[in-house]
């Protein structure tokens, strides 16, 4: 297939007017199946993967059943999405497993394809904990991450916590070589959060969104 005529985003950083050619899904120098887009007026970028997706359609990680799944897998797709990473919210953990395990079965049959469970919600501060009930919130714990994360079958991929949570900072640090961890639904300092990223933190989850202010 070749895409004709659009703004290409490049390895640089900067758009340009050219054409590019796919072959069995993967850029090449030319296309040899006749097929053309005219993306004459359009931006043409790589296909994203979203890392914080609670769900869509009317459905979330923590009820979707298998159809459901495959929906969201079909809207991402339709806008730019060829990967994607599913959130949990805070529940009990029953809730939490069974949607580990819901994750672990899924099969694409076509559409995004799901990369990843998150581990969003347990680990919440209760003064910020914004939309996460705050009857489900626990105490950082190592072992229960482990629990999930087999029960996900290795599909567990980005756990969030508040870094001023007891226990927080060594649950980091024990298993920064398992899962990306990122600061989120917090309400610490600098000092605390530059403490969570030596432990092993990657990422920041709604910065200056459920969080105190600055000022």
């Amino acid at each position: 297939m070749r895409v004709r005529d659009g703004r290409v985003y490049g390895a640089d950083g900067k758009f340009r007017d050219r054409d590019i050619c796919i072959e069995n899904g993967r850029y090449a120098p030319e296309s040899t199946d006749g097929r053309e887009v005219n993306a004459s007026g359009l931006y043409v970028i790589p296909a994203l993967t979203d890392i914080h997706m609670y769900g869509c359609l009317g459905h979330t990680l923590m009820d979707a059943d298998e159809e459901a799944l495959q929906r969201m897998a079909e809207y991402e797709a339709g806008h730019g999405i060829a990967n994607f990473v599913l959130s949990t919210a805070a529940a009990p953990y029953p809730e939490l497993r069974a949607a580990m395990e819901r994750g672990a079965s899924y099969e694409k049959r076509q559409g995004a394809y799901l990369k990843g469970l998150r581990l969003e919600g347990p680990f919440s501060s209760e003064a910020q904990a914004g939309a996460m009930n705050t009857a489900y919130l626990y105490e950082p714990d190592g072992q229960m991450v482990t629990k999930l994360g087999e029960a996900a079958g290795g599909l567990l991929r980005i756990v969030d916590a508040a870094p001023e949570l007891p226990g927080a900072l060594s649950m980091i640090s024990g298993l920064r070589e398992e899962y990306r961890f990122s600061i989120g639904h917090t309400a610490c300092g600098y000092e605390t959060a530059v403490l969570g990223i030596q432990s092993g933190v990657s990422l920041i989850t709604n910065l200056y969104e459920d969080m105190p202010p600055m000022l």
